[in-house]
Formats: C-alpha cells, structure tokens, sequence
C-alpha cells in the first residue's frame, strides 16, 4: 500500500468525520464525540472506495456508454453506427476504464470503524 495514499485517506476521514460529529454534537461527552467522529469519517471513505470500485468493475459503464451514444446521435448531422466516434460498447469500455481499487480507502475506514465501535462502548 502507498503510504502518501494512507495518510492522505486518513487525513481525509478525520477531517470529514471531525467536522461531521461538531455538527451534530449535543456535549455527550469526549467518547461519543469521537466514536462519531471516527464513524463519520469511515463510512465517507468506505462509500467512496465502495463506489470507485464499482465504477473499476464496469457497473456504470453501460449508462454512461448509452448516454455518450444517445447524445452523439441528437448532435451529429448525418448519423449512423459506421460514423460514430465512439464505436462499439466492448472498444469503448477497453479505452475508457475508469475508477480503482482503492485498498488504502478501504483499510482506513475500517480502522475507522472498529475504533468507533470501541469508543462507542466507553
């Protein structure tokens, strides 16, 4: 794992977490604050690793192909599949690979979460 990744992920999360649990805290205490702040903060990074890993699989590459499709239709002139510039959905998804798997995001948020989870029960 990339270690700049980590700290940057880690960074991130407690940023969002901290500023999350400030928002919505009602003066519990030190322990519910940080138990918030850690969940918060874990579960932003894990929809967002969760989320560029589902753009790595392929599972919008089809909306977003139809989409690019549909548009170039209503745009060109004289339409046809022999002109488009996109060319079939199996070549547009070779060339357009997008999201990854994002290991530093994954781990982090479950640090994040299992010290929630501990802070939750002091």
């Amino acid at each position: 794992m990339d270690k700049i990744r980590l700290l940057k992920a880690a960074a991130l999360g407690a940023v969002i977490g901290t500023g999350a649990a400030a928002f919505i805290h009602k003066g519990q205490g030190a322990a519910a604050f940080i138990s918030n702040a850690l969940f918060f903060g874990g579960i932003v990074l894990l929809v967002y690793a969760l989320f560029q890993y589902a753009l790595h699989l392929g599972f919008f590459s089809g909306v977003i192909y139809s989409v690019k499709k549909i548009i170039e239709s209503f745009t060109m002139k004289d339409y046809g599949p022999g002109k488009s510039e996109l060319g079939s959905r199996p070549e547009y998804e070779m060339e357009n690979r997008r999201g990854r798997v994002c290991r530093e995001e994954f781990a982090i948020a479950a640090v994040f979460l299992v010290l929630s989870l501990i802070a939750a029960f002091l």
